[in-house]
């Protein structure tokens, strides 16, 4: 039995004011792969990868994604803000945020039980779930790891990406923003991954997808 894509994509048609895009595409992606997507200035390469990616509807056809498919995409132009470059990697993994929250109201709710056991009893076992699942999903390494990314892209992790200056030229918002997507897969249980790029005719990279 062949192995089920990690993605694929059947018919995929986009216009924009009437010019046509992308016209009947498909596209299967496998876990492991590399696949560079090459064209001229306005082929519809970001366009491409930003509906793989689900930030984008097209106008026709479907996209597949295998269950559990964790993806992250950097689009061609990368806007900063309040937050710092350790905060925007650390967001790469909403999962992990949302189980850091349950975790914290857990512990509220435990703080105001009083001597009531059965429910401390009901809140610890949540509380014991959770950490399980947050261990699983890499929680204990996500921190360390988003600071490696950061130090290897020599970016700092305490300057906020927003400034005069923050956009697609801004010197750390595209690196933390490179540095998201990699967090994304590097700590995602899932090891197998497959990235996406698109460059244009002048060899500058437009925008990138990885999925794992």
């Amino acid at each position: 039995m062949p192995p089920v894509p990690l993605l694929s994509a059947r018919g995929l048609a986009k216009s924009f004011g009437g010019r046509l895009v992308l016209d009947g595409l498909d596209l299967e992606l496998a876990g492991g792969a590399r696949i560079g997507v090459l064209g001229p200035n306005g082929g519809g390469k970001s366009t491409l990868l930003a509906i793989l990616a689900g930030e984008e509807e097209a106008d026709a056809g479907s996209v597949t994604r295998r269950r559990g498919l964790v993806h992250a995409f950097l689009p061609q132009h990368v806007h900063g803000d309040d937050r710092t470059p350790l905060a925007w990697v650390r967001a790469a993994r909403p999962e992990l945020a949302e189980l850091e929250e349950e975790l914290a109201a857990v512990e509220g709710r435990l703080a105001g039980l009083g001597h009531d056991l059965d429910a401390i009893g009901r809140a610890l076992a949540r509380q014991e779930r959770l950490l399980a699942r947050w261990a699983e999903l890499g929680g204990d390494r996500a921190e360390a790891e988003a600071r490696r990314l950061l130090d290897e892209l020599g970016v700092p992790e305490g300057i906020p990406t927003s400034s005069a200056a923050a956009s697609a030229s801004s010197p750390h918002s595209r690196p933390a923003s490179a540095a998201a997507r990699r967090s994304c897969c590097s700590t995602s249980p899932r090891r197998t991954s497959t990235c996406a790029a698109a460059t244009g005719s002048s060899g500058s990279s437009a925008s990138s997808t990885a999925l794992c």
